[in-house]
């Protein structure tokens, strides 16, 4: 059963002929996700699982890390694992994702076997980003420290995997001194692996902004404010309504993971049945040592592990950021939207967050039914800008001579704990996190 409260770009992923869906019931209302048509397998996925998927209408077809795309991708070092791309033999004749699931299930350990999860934002009538964006004054001096890039002869390179770069004034001065660059990634389109979409600001009848509309620029212009000495760069991937699956997102944290310091892959994935992941942990080996990936925890108010941020510290080189509110230093509360539990790394501000959004006189998807007078910059909420915050930090830590991963260890020891009441979900009972702000701010 779906929340009484579904905004109208979830509504628009869902009822999209490619989506399958499903809703944990009230009052969590956790939402599943994933392409139809499409199974994600291990390249070690066992004879009979293999066996199962050829019996219930599947073949593989490609996959996550196939070189017959539009970008070259890297040679695979040890430990990394493939992740191929089912799609049923007969697109009349076939067992549904959830089926498949199922009958793998019995066969005594987790699957090597996934659906091709899909991002979809809100359950619980959140928002993904948790609200649209609030119209802010302009911002010169923090312009002015975005434009700032200070050369050095090895910058720390920060990724960001997000929606994509819309041209703004402040990352083009820092493109012309060398510190910033974007990319289109590339996705699945069912039958080969293409650019994505560029991220354009008009995808909607009438003129009205998607609610993602962006969001890589937003997040982009966070981690250049903060790091003067990283190179920044943003890596676009659009898909079903602009959201992006999980095959996309692995397959480019592959792209960049032996160059980047940080990658920022602003996504959290939330598991049909709560299986654990292993899609990202297949790619995670092509990391450098010394590098970290830092990802929002998700904004569905949930204890359930969202991915890739659950992946747990030391065993994976993740980081995976909530969000507070606004508080004085000795109040700490979550913010209401935030996921939540053991398996999230630390926490810092994610509500109103101020950054780089457009220049327009224009609606936004699930905001205000009015024209909002936009002015170049947005105050925004969600993990997704959190977690920029911290992968700032930790940019500058290896800019200062340190690591990145090294930095991330250094945080899980030293930052304070805090009792944290969980969002929104009466009698659930109340745990622990990691206070980030003095690191993260």
């Amino acid at each position: 059963m779906a929340p009484p409260n579904v905004t109208h770009l979830t509504n628009r992923i869902l009822h999209h002929p490619d989506v399958e869906y499903a809703w944990r019931p009230w009052p969590t209302y956790e939402l599943s996700a994933w392409i139809r048509d499409e199974l994600l397998v291990s390249e070690d996925a066992t004879p009979n699982e293999r066996a199962l998927l050829d019996k219930l209408g599947w073949k593989k077809t490609s996959s996550v890390l196939s070189k017959k795309g539009k970008v070259a991708l890297p040679a695979r070092v040890p430990g990394v694992k493939d992740i191929e791309i089912w799609t049923p033999k007969d697109p009349g004749n076939f067992a549904m994702v959830e089926r498949v699931m199922a009958e793998l299930l019995p066969m005594g350990k987790e699957p090597l076997v996934s659906p091709n999860h899909l991002l979809v934002p809100c359950n619980y009538g959140c928002y993904c980003p948790a609200y649209a964006p609030f119209v802010l004054a302009p911002q010169p001096n923090r312009a002015a420290k975005m434009e700032n890039f200070v050369r050095t002869e090895s910058p720390v390179h920060v990724v960001v995997i997000d929606t994509g770069y819309i041209k703004k004034a402040p990352l083009e001065v820092r493109r012309d001194l060398g510190g910033f660059d974007n990319y289109r990634g590339e996705v699945w389109n069912g039958n080969a692996w293409v650019l994505s979409q560029e991220d354009d600001s008009y995808t909607l009848a009438g003129g009205v902004l998607e609610l993602l509309d962006g969001h890589g620029t937003f997040t982009a212009g966070e981690i250049a404010e903060r790091c003067p000495r990283a190179k920044v760069t943003v890596v676009g991937i659009r898909e079903v309504e602009s959201a992006a699956t999980e095959a996309s997102v692995a397959r480019e944290i592959f792209r960049w993971a032996a160059e980047a310091d940080v990658i920022v892959p602003v996504f959290a994935f939330h598991e049909l049945g709560g299986l654990s992941n292993w899609t990202f942990t297949n790619i995670l080996p092509q990391l450098k040592e010394t590098s970290v990936v830092v990802c929002p925890a998700g904004n569905e108010s949930s204890r359930a592990k969202h991915y890739p941020a659950a992946l747990q510290w030391p065993d994976y080189p993740v980081v995976g950021v909530g969000s507070f509110k606004s508080m004085s230093p000795s109040s700490v509360t979550l913010s209401d939207f935030t996921n939540y539990g053991d398996w999230v790394f630390g926490y810092t501000g994610g509500e109103r967050v101020p950054g780089l959004y457009f220049k327009l006189n224009t609606k936004v998807e699930d905001g205000p039914d009015k024209k909002l007078p936009y002015q170049g910059w947005a105050s925004w909420s969600g993990t997704s800008f959190a977690a920029p915050k911290v992968a700032a930090y930790l940019a500058n830590r290896a800019a200062a001579g340190s690591t990145a991963r090294n930095a991330a260890a250094y945080m899980k020891a030293n930052a304070p704990q805090f009792p944290m009441t969980p969002p929104n979900i009466a009698g659930v009972g109340a745990s622990v996190g990691l206070d980030l702000r003095q690191y993260a701010r």
